[in-house]
């Protein structure tokens, strides 16, 4: 049976060619919904055309500071979303070669959303090269461009426990050939469109995920520094610690980033762009292998350029507890030394190893970022080390504790390890372990240990009724005994014998 759909009539907006009715994108987010990415439109005005779907609060955002808004997007349930809440935008609902008329053109083009949920149901076949084409010329001469393109090649794909090929929701549909030779799937691909575009432009990677955008680079291979800093931030929202580690090893960072934003028409840019708890942007530049933050802030990442994370993993791997035992001393007695009656400043408040380096040679302890508010000692400390089992645990990585050990056991003996004294609430720090972000390879280590754990429990657990069958077995042995000798008087002596004899066996 054909499936209804009422269709609400809006003043602002245009339905037009390849429509689709029954149709959501905007219920899956993409990179406009970050701060990073949205940061990057502060300079547009004028008359500007946004194409496919982003988030309403950027479009708001843009409303209010440019001449004239023109949202094109396939969807009509999203076309009216967007005219609710952003009546001055002008929508047009359709295929972006319908939506635009020949020869129309805009101060500013902003496509942060690549170009995958642009083509319509009613469309050919095309190539992403042909409709980056027309998106282009969408923009006056010499007008901003802001393209993203999401990287096929990126470890946010990679390692995801679901292919991207499998899914089929909404979003997952696309037109677009499986295997387009025309998408840039490289930085040089990527720097080749813009050299065919013809214009100057910045390049920027973004990391981790295509729907999580902790950090900007430009440019990161080349640079140690400003590569682990890089894969030090891709670490801070649960990425996979270890496909990272080995990317920023093999100095390719910038080929696994989950996708670049083109901005043509865009001048030189710091060499990175972070955003913290609270939502605040910071530019970073690096110069002889120091990071200068805009407010002045500086820092050296130690030789290694290896997060407190990545190095209690690699001794955890290797059942290396000395090595343990020291990092977490060195962190936790620079948390004590910045605790101010019991509390830590903001500035150091995120203590999860991720978010820390340890320098053991210099006894330097260096905060990436610092937390939204100041936060009570023990709260900092056991958060942290709960999140470092968490990731233990959740990504299935080796570790040094026996498989029947339980998380709260394990959870003890890092705080042990640290010197942190043990909370009367430690199941309130256990309840945030959690399994999350695995890879496919992960997901079945986490399968391996739970069957060896579920095994080592199911072993005891037959010791345990082995014991407890065989001291029911003697205990009526005993009493067998006991009431054969007592009846026997009654017995001849021979009889009384062999029932005695009878009930030992």
């Amino acid at each position: 049976m054909a499936r209804i759909v009422e269709l609400k009539q809006y003043d602002n907006v245009t339905l037009g060619q390849g429509v689709m009715q029954n149709w959501v994108d905007l219920d899956v987010d993409g990179p406009s919904w970050h701060p990073l990415i949205a940061e990057l439109t502060k300079e547009v005005r004028g008359r500007v055309l946004v194409v496919g779907p982003h988030d309403p609060a950027l479009l708001e955002d843009l409303a209010g500071r440019v001449d004239e808004l023109v949202v094109v997007i396939r969807s009509a349930p999203d076309a009216g979303t967007i005219a609710t809440r952003v009546p001055t935008a002008q929508v047009r609902a359709g295929s972006l070669a319908h939506a635009v008329e020949q020869g129309e053109t805009f101060d500013a083009v902003v496509a942060l959303d690549d170009l995958y949920r642009v083509l319509s149901a009613e469309e050919g076949d095309r190539t992403w090269a042909e409709l980056a084409a027309e998106v282009l010329r969408c923009a006056a001469p010499d007008a901003p461009v802001l393209l993203a393109v999401e990287n096929e090649r990126g470890l946010h794909r990679s390692v995801t426990s679901i292919d991207s090929y499998a899914m089929n929701l909404d979003r997952d549909w696309t037109p677009f050939r499986t295997w387009d030779a025309s998408r840039p799937r490289t930085p040089e691909q990527v720097a080749s469109f813009v050299q065919e575009a013809g214009r100057d432009a910045v390049v920027w990677g973004f990391l981790p995920a295509w729907r999580r955008v902790d950090v900007l680079t430009s440019g990161a291979s080349g640079s140690s520094s400003l590569r682990d800093f890089a894969a030090a931030y891709a670490l801070r929202g649960g990425a996979s610690p270890i496909p990272w580690r080995s990317a920023a090893l093999a100095d390719r960072i910038d080929d696994v980033a989950a996708g670049w934003v083109v901005v043509l028409g865009g001048s030189s840019e710091p060499a990175a762009r972070t955003v913290d708890s609270a939502g605040s942007t910071s530019d970073w530049t690096v110069a002889q292998g120091v990071l200068r933050r805009s407010d002045g802030h500086e820092f050296r990442i130690p030789a290694g350029g290896r997060t407190a994370l990545i190095e209690l993993i690699e001794a955890a791997g290797d059942s290396d507890t000395p090595t343990m035992r020291r990092v977490l001393k060195q962190w936790y007695a620079r948390l004590q030394e910045v605790a101010v009656n019991g509390v830590v400043p903001a500035q150091y408040a995120d203590a999860r190893l991720r978010n820390v380096f340890v320098d053991g040679d210099a006894g330097d302890v260096v905060f990436l970022e610092a937390a939204a508010a100041d936060a009570r000692l023990e709260d900092v400390v056991w958060a942290a080390l709960s999140d470092l089992l968490g990731t233990i645990m959740g990504h299935g990585l080796k570790h040094p504790w026996p498989t029947a050990m339980n998380r709260q056991t394990r959870l003890a003996a890092l705080g042990a390890m640290a010197g942190a004294p043990r909370p009367d609430d430690l199941q309130r720090w256990v309840g945030r372990v959690a399994d999350q972000g695995q890879t496919r390879e992960e997901l079945l280590a986490v399968v391996k240990r739970q069957q060896d754990e579920l095994k080592s429990t199911w072993a005891r657990l037959r010791w345990d009724e082995k014991q407890y069958a065989t001291f029911v077995a003697k205990s009526n042995v005993q009493k067998g005994v006991r009431y054969a000798k007592k009846q026997g008087k009654n017995l001849p002596k021979d009889a009384a014998r062999r029932v005695v004899k009878k009930i030992r066996k």
